[in-house]
C-alpha cells in the first residue's frame, strides 16, 4: 500500500471517528444544527443518531484493506451530501453552526466547512479508487 493511500485512510478514519463520537456526545447540539439547516422536524431524531453511526461505520471500515475501497466511496458520498446540505442552507440564507465535531468545536457553516469537505472528498476519492 502506498504512503499516500495509507495517509488518506488514516486521516479519513480519524476525521469520521472524531466527528461521530463528538456528535453522539452532544446530540442536543447536533439536533439544533439539523434544525438550523432546515431539516424537517420528523427527520431530526433519526438523523441525529443515524449520521454519527454511519460516520463511525465508515471510520471502522476504512481500516481493513478488504473494505477500504467501499468505505472510501461511502465517505465520498457522505461528504458530497454534507456539502450539498450546507450549500442549500447557505443559498436559502440560513445561518447555522456546524457542530460537525459535536461539543469539540462549533463554527458557522460556510466556505471553511466546504473547503474541509472538499479536501476530505479528494482523500475519499483516492481511497475509493485505489483502496
Amino acid at each position: 500500500m502506498s504512503t499516500a493511500l495509507l495517509f488518506a485512510r488514516v486521516v479519513l478514519s480519524a476525521a469520521f471517528a472524531v466527528a461521530a463520537v463528538a456528535k453522539l456526545a452532544g446530540l442536543g447540539r447536533f439536533r439544533a444544527a439539523l434544525e438550523s439547516l432546515g431539516v424537517p422536524a420528523a427527520w431530526r431524531p433519526a438523523l441525529a443518531v443515524a449520521v454519527p453511526l454511519a460516520e463511525l461505520a465508515v471510520a471502522v471500515a476504512l481500516v481493513p484493506d478488504a473494505s477500504a475501497g467501499v468505505a472510501g466511496l461511502a465517505a465520498l458520498v457522505m461528504l458530497l451530501a454534507f456539502s450539498a446540505v450546507i450549500s442549500r442552507a447557505r443559498a436559502r440564507g440560513r445561518e447555522a453552526d456546524c457542530h460537525c465535531f459535536g461539543p469539540l468545536g462549533s463554527e458557522r457553516l460556510g466556505r471553511a466547512a466546504l473547503v474541509r469537505n472538499g479536501v476530505l472528498a479528494v482523500l475519499a476519492a483516492l481511497v475509493a479508487i485505489a483502496g
